[in-house]
């Protein structure tokens, strides 16, 4: 009987596992074939971006607030429980919370991001639009910087497109742009500088107010000018600005001058005597105007100021350029050689035996040995005015003025004694009665490499 009952159970069981069986076998047939789990939570057209269903426009409707995604996609959207990754299709999306996203200084930040793909914006396209002005996401990438992504023809200044342009259009204001390259416009968070294509814009902040050294120490790279202002300087196809609008392009008149101009960079040298209280000041490249900084020194004295003597040529004590970027212009040491090129500085006295050698020291700033501050010797042999000579020759001082000194370093007396040594004393008349036939110093006959005695009558002599 136990064995029956038994027997009978297990009959039982088995009877019932085969219900089961076919319960579960019909079950399964009312399961569609080739069914996924996308199909069964979102509705149809999810994955197709021309669908009024596509997921990206029901992002965009929620204020793209994934959120919701993040119970079956984890709350790193990398698959969760669905094991199905947001990054499958698009490896940016979604995005970092905005504090990362839109912020420079976190290692997320959409910038960063970019960079890291190597500039490639495929990704960024397929929801922005290919012209990144919304697309399905709405969302434009110029709502928070108006000229990234660039469009084609960024870097052709030629095209209507070029970023000079966008910059003119723009008034020249750089906000934008220092986003991305940074304040300085060195990389920023971009790594790439503007100066990398053009050192000198942006324009530093001092440009303004001191163009002249930021030029300076960039070694004047007048080309880069060229490119955006002209090859003259009045405004070019890509920049039309002229640097001649400036106030220290024009000479004293307002007349516009170009920047290649002497007294650009040093000052109005070339003003008269008479007009030197309208005339902008001798500077040196640093903008000194204090003559004892020498690069200033006494170079108006020279030039237009000279009391005893003619006003002197820059030609005397420099190699003039015919043009700025001529060898030996614009050299390293930032110093003008000193050549004293002029004959008048070297003038050989002596009936041609005297022959000084004039130096310039620039640890002392002075002069030396130059004719024009007394290294000469007049010579009774070969002169028709040896009862003059109470010795065999008459002799300057040889004086070294200071280059960054005074003009009382170049009184009378200072280059030549009163009278020169070997000259009759106590003769009862000035200077001037003999050798100008005046009461007055000639200057047009001083310094002028010959004895001059018109209050005899007699033509000048040379030494």
């Amino acid at each position: 009987m136990r064995r029956f009952i038994q027997g009978f159970g297990r009959v039982a069981a088995l009877g019932a596992v085969t219900v089961l069986l076919w319960s579960c076998s019909d079950l399964k047939k009312d399961i569609p074939t080739a069914v996924s789990l996308q199909t069964q939570v979102h509705p149809a057209g999810w994955g197709d971006s021309t669908s009024a269903n596509f997921h990206g426009k029901s992002l965009k409707v929620g204020q793209y607030d994934a959120t919701s995604c993040q119970a079956c996609h984890s709350k790193q959207y990398t698959g969760g429980t669905s094991d199905v990754s947001c990054f499958r299709c698009h490896t940016s999306y979604p995005h970092p919370a905005s504090s990362k996203w839109s912020n420079p200084a976190d290692s997320t930040y959409h910038g960063a991001y970019v960079k890291k793909m190597g500039w490639n914006l495929d990704e960024c396209a397929s929801c922005h639009g290919a012209n990144f002005t919304g697309g399905t996401s709405g969302q434009s990438c110029y709502d928070c910087h108006a000229a990234y992504p660039h469009g084609t023809g960024w870097k052709n200044p030629t095209s209507s497109a070029s970023h000079g342009k966008f910059v003119k259009a723009s008034n020249w204001q750089l906000d934008g742009c220092a986003t991305c390259h940074g304040s300085g416009f060195t990389g920023g968070t971009s790594g790439v500088s503007c100066y990398t294509c053009h050192v000198q814009y942006p324009h530093p902040t001092s440009f303004s107010t001191g163009h002249p050294s930021a030029m300076l120490n960039s070694d004047f790279p007048l080309a880069q000018c060229q490119a955006c202002h002209g090859t003259t300087y009045a405004g070019g196809s890509v920049v039309n600005v002229s640097c001649m609008t400036s106030g220290c392009h024009v000479d004293r008149n307002g007349t516009p001058k170009s920047p290649e101009a002497c007294n650009t960079c040093h000052g109005d040298f070339s003003a008269p005597a008479s007009d030197l209280a309208s005339a902008a000041p001798p500077r040196s490249l640093h903008g000194d105007t204090l003559t004892t900084v020498p690069a200033v020194g006494l170079h108006q004295k020279h030039l237009v100021g000279a009391v005893n003597a003619p006003n002197v040529e820059c030609a005397a004590c420099h190699v003039v350029p015919t043009a700025v970027g001529d060898a030996g212009h614009l050299g390293t040491d930032l110093r003008a050689e000193v050549v004293f090129s002029s004959a008048l500085a070297a003038q050989v006295t002596a009936n041609g035996t005297f022959v000084p050698n004039p130096t310039y020291n620039t640890t002392t700033n002075q002069c030396n040995n130059t004719y024009c501050h007394g290294n000469w010797k007049a010579d009774s042999a070969s002169s028709p005015y040896a009862g003059f000579y109470t010795k065999s020759s008459m002799d300057g001082l040889n004086a070294a003025p200071h280059w960054t000194g005074t003009s009382a370093e170049a009184a009378c007396g200072t280059c030549h004694g009163l009278p020169p040594s070997g000259h009759p004393t106590g003769l009862g008349v000035s200077c001037y009665s003999c050798h100008y036939n005046s009461t007055t110093m000639d200057t047009r006959l001083h310094m002028n490499g010959k004895i001059s005695l018109t209050g005899f009558g007699q033509p000048e002599r040379s030494f």
